[in-house]
């Protein structure tokens, strides 16, 4: 297994693939960073909201990195080279997730760390920007980083199914890029239409048999809408259970009662993911 890992890892470093997407992270992250400062935007707030929004993207981003990157096993040829020589099926399955959730954490890093390099330098002789490091270090957004990593390791979880199961570079890939845009959308639709929910006026309002409204960012132009029910228990489950709704949610205040619900909901869809992921491709007929 560790030298199955090894190799997989040389070949990741070597993957240009993965490089495109460290490539794209710098100069997306530097040009956000640019923009503000031209806007007079730079502060810690700033600072924050780069680290945490770009979680909201991650889904886009790993299903291309992981259809191209695993399914390009299967066009040459190293899925059979692995096989034959003498690596078991869950044993490929395991090491190609290790390293996707390690090529993904490496790109945290950089959302993590350019923001730190750069705005301090940029910032530091109008209000103390040298501090920014430490403060942001030692501050709440450590919460938001723990956070990012599960959700990156269950789309990582959901994509490498997909990628393995498919066996097709460009299979894997359009399918693995469907269900990120389908997760970011029904996340973004969720989480936007239940910003002004507030849970003890709905319970006031159901005490009097009332309809619990929600101000809805995305519809009716500002109307009021109804959102009670199974509606609104499902649209509760999925703010909760969506990686990209848990993206949503710490690009603002963390909920701490929410935050050990996300680190389940994502704990369990990896396991179950990778678990059946690893049955089936262990019965596949690989040609």
């Amino acid at each position: 297994m560790s030298d199955l890992l090894a190799a997989d890892f040389a070949r990741l470093l070597k993957s240009q693939v993965f490089h495109g997407m460290l490539i794209f992270c710098v100069e997306c992250l530097t040009a956000e960073v640019v923009i503000g400062y031209m806007n007079k935007n730079l502060n810690i707030f700033y600072m924050q909201g780069l680290m945490k929004t770009n979680f909201i993207i991650f889904g886009i981003l790993l299903s291309i990195f992981i259809g191209l990157f695993i399914g390009s096993e299967y066009s040459d040829g190293t899925i059979r080279n692995k096989i034959v020589a003498g690596n078991s099926r869950t044993a490929i399955y395991v090491s190609n997730f290790i390293i996707s959730v390690i090529a993904g954490f490496i790109m945290q890093i950089i959302f993590f760390l350019i923001p730190n390099i750069l705005i301090p330098i940029i910032f530091s002789d109008e209000s103390g920007g040298n501090t920014f490091l430490f403060d942001l270090i030692f501050n709440l957004v450590n919460q938001s980083q723990v956070i990012g990593l599960y959700i990156i390791i269950v789309y990582t979880a959901v994509f490498l199914f997909m990628a393995m199961i498919i066996c097709s570079r460009s299979g894997a890939t359009a399918a693995a890029m469907t269900t990120a845009v389908v997760i970011f959308a029904v996340g973004m639709v969720v989480h936007g239409a239940l910003e002004s929910y507030d849970p003890q006026a709905a319970a006031a309002m159901e005490e009097n048999e009332s309809v619990v409204q929600y101000q809805s960012n995305y519809y009716g132009f500002g109307q009021r809408k109804p959102l009670k029910g199974f509606k609104l228990k499902m649209y509760l489950f999925l703010d909760d259970f969506l990686p990209s709704a848990q993206a949503q949610a710490i690009t603002g205040r963390i909920d701490e009662n929410k935050a050990p619900k996300y680190v389940i909901y994502d704990v369990s869809v990896t396991a179950v993911t990778t678990g059946l992921g690893i049955l089936l491709y262990n019965k596949k007929d690989l040609k």
